[in-house]
């Protein structure tokens, strides 16, 4: 089964997206470079290393938030070509990528079934990578990290449950979920800005599918996304 959607160019993960790209050209990307640069040349200077650094780690959350805004305003309008995806070897990708750069050595990451869906194949790793991310990231503090991906055929869905033991959502909490910038109050702590759920969010509509969550605090959280079956 194969539905086209003739929309603007589609950006593909390492591919070489103009609009993607801006991010890493502005003034404030550039100052990166020019801030180690002159921290390495300062190590003399006790304190200067120390506050450029920081500047550096501020640029590097700047930049990751324009990308992520980019890649939001994306997902409402690019082309989308719906297929039969298979997603089994997307998500242990992903699966090894968050273990490295959010997780801790006792990280561990159970996958079950992997029923293909039926999905855009650049939209459907936006959909894993923040969801997984978020699901390793909030559940490292743990002294034992577990999340748990599944999914399963469901009349005519495909649905797939990634939960973790993770700090959990507090009550009341729904109605800013999904909307962009928002955080959780107990998440704080935790890297993030508050855009990509939004993502996961208007590219599961634009699939045709949805996204919706259980939590409890300190109980981990289950995400639930529902596709077309293929």
């Amino acid at each position: 089964l194969f539905l086209s959607v003739r929309q603007p160019p589609r950006y593909t993960p390492g591919g070489s997206s103009a609009a993607l790209d801006v991010y890493k050209r502005t003034p404030l990307t550039m100052m990166k470079p020019h801030s180690k640069k002159l921290a390495s040349k300062n190590k003399d200077n006790a304190d200067l290393p120390k506050k450029l650094n920081g500047i550096v780690g501020e640029i590097d959350g700047m930049a990751e938030m324009m990308r992520d805004v980019l890649l939001l305003s994306r997902a409402k309008s690019q082309e989308i070509q719906l297929e039969k995806t298979p997603t089994e070897n997307v998500i242990a990708k992903i699966n090894s990528d968050a273990k490295m750069s959010y997780g801790t050595p006792e990280t561990q990451i159970i996958v079950k079934d992997c029923p293909e869906v039926l999905a855009d194949k650049t939209l459907l790793y936006q959909v894993f990578l923040n969801v997984i991310t978020n699901a390793v990231k909030y559940s490292s503090q743990q002294e034992k990290p577990l999340v748990e991906i599944d999914g399963e055929i469901i009349d005519d869905e495909v649905v797939y449950k990634i939960s973790d033991n993770g700090i959990g959502i507090h009550k009341g909490q729904d109605e800013k979920m999904f909307k962009i910038f928002s955080r959780m109050d107990n998440a704080k702590n935790f890297k993030g800005n508050g855009v990509g759920l939004s993502i996961v969010h208007r590219i599961m509509l634009r699939l045709g599918g949805s996204i919706s969550y259980e939590s409890a605090p300190n109980q981990g959280t289950t995400f639930i996304l529902k596709f077309k079956k293929p």
